[in-house]
């Protein structure tokens, strides 16, 4: 059995500030005996690319899409998302470095 102490398997900085969010952050997991069973890591990164560099991103037709921008930058940086250089569909909930 392993204690929870979180519901929650996501990490959520509300407000984010660039200039002091980025890292790497750690998760661990503990036996009920408080001793560690295990680690696990996640880093916010950045990568710097072109539009000849584009991921491809495939869904299906009608489906919701997410598409996450690897972001890495010391001390930080801010994302800003656009659609061939013009302003976003009504649909598209920029959330960082997602658009969803």
């Amino acid at each position: 059995m392993v204690k929870q102490l979180g519901s929650e398997k996501e990490l959520v900085i509300k407000k984010a500030d660039p200039t002091n969010d980025y890292g790497v952050y750690r998760c661990e997991v503990e036996d009920p005996d408080s001793k560690v069973i295990g680690t696990a890591y996640s880093a916010v990164t950045v990568g710097y690319s072109t539009p000849q560099k584009a991921e491809i991103a495939k869904f299906e037709e009608a489906t919701d899409a997410e598409l996450v921008c690897p972001v890495y930058a010391v001390p930080g940086a801010t994302v800003s998302w656009t659609r061939n250089g013009d302003e976003l569909p009504s649909n598209a909930q920029p959330r960082g470095n997602k658009l969803q």
